[in-house]
């Protein structure tokens, strides 16, 4: 579970960095959350921390589309 919190960390780190979002960034982190949420889904683990993970990426992308 860890490895998904550094994810989004890395993601922002970089957001930061570079003074703005990068769409293709934001898209490969939502795609490693997405498939670290299916594997704990598969497996029946929990899987509301990811959940919320990839909800705060989707709003952003929302926010940087408009």
């Amino acid at each position: 579970m860890q490895e998904n919190y550094w994810t989004m960390i890395d993601f922002l780190v970089g957001c930061i960095r570079n003074k703005g979002v990068d769409a293709d960034e934001l898209k490969n982190a939502r795609y490693r959350l997405s498939v670290a949420l299916d594997k704990r889904l598969v497996c029946n683990l929990p899987s509301d921390e990811i959940k919320r993970l990839i909800s705060v990426l989707d709003g952003l992308y929302k926010e940087i589309s408009i």
